[in-house]
């Protein structure tokens, strides 16, 4: 393959995953960030306009604090999608108690500033009560331009 080939592919490639992105949203589609576990205590940065969505994994997740509603707008109720014990679930959700499934926020981005969303659970299954880091939760979602 020579040098011109290969820049031609790459050339092509890139303008394949570009168009692909553009097509993902209609036009003037609001971008749609997911976020969980893995942002817990970080600050996340989202355009205003943008959907927002905190998934945490487990039934026993409360909000304990709700972001403000002029800054994120909360869209529709909370979530909460249990995964029933029994012998066709997944490992570690077999026994009644587990609190095994997710439970869901979804806001809208609705102007700029700082919001902070807060959860906490007591129980992290089956009677196990949460030591201070697994009961807690918190992400502070920056609005932009």
């Amino acid at each position: 393959m020579t040098a011109r080939t290969s820049t031609m592919r790459t050339g092509s490639i890139v303008v394949a995953v570009v168009l692909a992105a553009s097509m993902a949203l209609p036009a003037g589609a609001a971008p749609s960030i997911s976020m969980g576990e893995a942002v817990n205590g970080k600050v996340v940065q989202v355009k205003l306009g943008s959907l927002v969505s905190v998934m945490l994994h487990s039934t026993y997740w409360h909000a304990a604090s709700m972001p403000q509603r002029r800054l994120l707008r909360p869209l529709g109720p909370v979530v909460r999608t249990a995964i029933l014990p029994g012998a066709k679930a997944p490992a570690g959700c077999r026994i009644a108690g587990s609190g095994c499934g997710s439970v869901l926020w979804r806001f809208r981005a609705a102007h700029l500033g700082s919001a902070r969303f807060v959860a906490t659970r007591v129980s992290c299954g089956e009677a196990m009560r949460c030591t201070a880091a697994q009961g807690h939760y918190s992400v502070t979602i920056r609005i932009v331009r």
